[in-house]
């Protein structure tokens, strides 16, 4: 229905995928490192430099929340494949779970320096996260609790499940592709 981009001058833009033109445009006045649709397409998640989540309807084209995270720059932002929930990553390596346009957080995993990416297992159970301090670090999506800490050589730059949600793979600066064991968090390939 819409095409949602962000950009580094403190934007979020809506756009019209069958005539290319400009619907609405969210200025921030901060960088927007990251965005995420929620799974029913309704919502937008903007990270923010300064520290803040935005939430926009895009039924409604309208900013409807703000929330400020306290813990440095929002690197990366992830819906929980159920919509109801936010992982929050920081350029200070504070990984947080959000209840959505509530003041609920879960604490998540900590990491050394900033954190890359975020992923959710498409069950929903689980959540890794990656980071420049060299590692991916597996938990519980209920609760943030980590389960699993996997060292890399060098930084983790991108992470993904299998649709089936046994397995998650790990990109590094290393050039290395690592296919891991969901449950156990051991290398298999």
């Amino acid at each position: 229905r819409v095409l949602v981009t962000s950009s580094l001058d403190g934007s979020v833009r809506l756009w019209d995928p069958q005539n290319g033109s400009q619907i609405e445009t969210f200025n921030y006045g901060t960088d927007v490192l990251d965005i995420d649709l929620s799974p029913n397409g309704s919502l937008v998640a903007a990270g923010r430099k300064d520290g803040f989540v935005s939430v926009i309807n895009i039924d409604i084209r309208q900013n409807v929340y703000n929330y400020n995270f306290a813990r440095g720059p929002v690197s990366i932002v992830q819906f929980h494949p159920a919509g109801d929930w936010l992982a929050v990553g920081t350029k200070t390596g504070t990984v947080r779970l959000w209840k959505v346009m509530s003041g609920f957080l879960i604490p998540g995993t900590l990491h050394d320096a900033e954190v890359f990416n975020l992923a959710f297992s498409p069950d929903g159970k689980q959540i890794v996260s990656v980071s420049e301090d060299s590692t991916a670090r597996l938990a519980r999506a209920e609760t943030g609790r980590q389960t699993h800490v996997i060292n890399h050589p060098d930084w983790v730059e991108d992470v993904a499940f299998s649709p089936d949600s046994s397995w998650f793979v790990t990109v590094s600066d290393d050039k290395i592709v690592r296919v891991f064991d969901a449950e156990s968090g051991q290398e298999k390939v």
